[in-house]
């Protein structure tokens, strides 16, 4: 068959081509942030860069809140920086962040 003067085979590796140009770079992308490390907070960093408060208010308000994304690395509790980010991305505006 042939389309515009080229055969099949060529309209297909034109096709090809032009999908992998549009779709590499996606993908490069999201693997490059998803190979990103996740850097873990303490207390404090969460309430001095992410969710601006008094250590009194994140330790009595946004502790008590069963949504906030934490962990616990022996005796403390720790933050990854990526949940925290989503975190406040999803209940920000509820939270008045």
């Amino acid at each position: 068959m042939q389309i515009s003067g080229i055969s099949e085979d060529q309209f297909v590796d034109k096709i090809v081509d032009r999908l992998i140009e549009k779709v590499l770079p996606v993908l490069k992308k999201q693997a490059e942030e998803q190979g990103k490390k996740d850097k873990t907070l303490t207390k404090k960093d969460v309430y001095t860069d992410y969710i601006p408060c008094s250590p009194n208010t994140f330790n009595d308000f946004y502790l008590a809140q069963t949504d906030l994304p934490r962990m616990r690395k022996g005796s403390r509790i720790v933050f990854s920086e990526k949940a925290i980010i989503e975190w406040k991305e999803k209940y920000g505006k509820e939270y008045k962040i």
